[in-house]
């Protein structure tokens, strides 16, 4: 690095002061221009020239540009080693060779993870417009009500004016519904475009745990000679997975088995309570029509879509959309939801299915009698 690089980059380094704290300070160069580098370590001196290590790499300083060198106590500059081996953990400089894959793929974690809280972010701007375009739709359907039946009280041969003046209405009316229609199925994209996001961070950070688990039983089978750095790395590497995983808040709610499966209460739209299998095979949540009917939905007012079961048979549905679906506290706004023909058996009201739970990572426990759901909320 030029000397006027080494100069610009004090600021940049001035943080670590902090991080030895203490009264204790690394070494010190000062310049004959009157500036100085603090907190470094420096590595070698002789007439000629001044090595200084910045942590990630060194330089070379020409001896006629310093002023004077200003050693620190041993364990000051032990102090500064280890804090930039934190902040530059995955610096080729900090990684044992071995484990080089390994911190590849804590990169890319970290990549995947900052994709997941910037599709996050839009979710607060969706949600406030979702508010909005329910009460565009009660208006324009309260208005339409109104409208169709002035219709039917207006003979079109009587009064033409009148008559083309409701017509005009209720068609500006059924463009409006339409508008707000596209607008809310474009809000669903967005969603689920999140939720998806959202699950390929999940899966990328179960998977490197599993890996960096492996890693460590490994080290501790064969420590080998230089198993005090590699523990050291691994330890680390983990404090970093372990803030990841503080991205996903737990909840755990019971379950109770049933000759369908395993059945928890879900509190549907704010109000409706129901019984519902969890099933991951599932594409969308499905309601019974007894259930849709709880609910206040008519089916005959929904689109009717052919579906296709897990046995593989095809059944013809209606699809709707939830405004809320709550298990514990797990909760989720605008879920896709297919109201299927038929009598509920055994009590069930439906199939708790990835509509729903695709917005959390998934564990039934056995031993515990539980589902564990973790939902995506980073922290700010």
């Amino acid at each position: 690095m030029p000397f006027h690089g080494v100069v610009r980059a004090i600021p940049a380094i001035g943080w670590l002061l902090l991080l030895v704290g203490g009264g204790l300070r690394a070494d010190t160069v000062r310049f004959r221009n009157g500036r100085a580098l603090d907190d470094v370590i420096v590595v070698e001196e002789s007439d000629a020239s001044v090595v200084v290590d910045f942590g990630t790499g060194s330089s070379t300083l020409p001896r006629g540009t310093v002023a004077a060198v200003e050693r620190a106590a041993p364990e000051a500059n032990a102090r500064l080693r280890d804090a930039w081996q934190e902040k530059h953990l995955l610096n080729r400089r900090y990684v044992p060779p071995e484990f080089a894959g390994l911190a590849a793929a804590f990169g890319q974690l970290g990549a995947l993870r900052s994709d997941a809280l910037r599709t996050n972010a839009a979710l607060r701007a969706v949600a406030a417009r979702e508010t909005e375009l329910h009460a565009e739709e009660d208006a324009v359907r309260t208005l339409a009500d109104d409208v169709g039946r002035r219709l039917l009280e207006t003979p079109p041969g009587r009064n033409v004016a009148a008559y083309n003046a409701l017509v005009a209405s209720n068609n500006a009316l059924g463009v409006r519904a339409r508008m707000a229609r596209d607008e809310q199925a474009q809000c669903e994209r967005t969603r689920a475009a999140v939720a998806d996001r959202v699950a390929v961070y999940r899966e990328a950070l179960t998977g490197f745990g599993a890996r960096l688990a492996q890693a460590r039983q490994d080290v501790a089978a064969a420590p080998g000679s230089n198993a005090a750095a590699r523990v050291a790395f691994l330890d680390r590497l983990a404090g970093r997975v372990a803030a990841c995983e503080r991205d996903f808040v737990l909840i755990s709610v019971p379950v109770a088995p049933s000759r369908a499966g395993l059945v928890v209460t879900a509190v549907v739209n704010e109000r409706t309570p129901g019984r519902f299998v969890v099933d991951t095979g599932a594409t969308r949540v499905t309601v019974s029509e007894a259930f849709a009917a709880r609910l206040g939905l008519d089916p005959a007012s929904l689109p009717a879509v052919d579906f296709v079961m897990a046995d593989g048979r095809k059944t013809r549905g209606r699809l709707a959309v939830l405004h809320a679906v709550a298990v514990g506290d797990a909760r989720a706004e605008e879920v896709e939801a297919a109201v299927l023909p038929g009598v509920s058996s055994d009590g069930i009201d439906g199939l708790l299915g990835m509509s729903f739970l695709r917005l959390f990572a998934v564990n039934l426990d056995g031993a515990t009698g539980r589902l564990n759901l973790r939902r995506f909320a980073p922290q700010p």
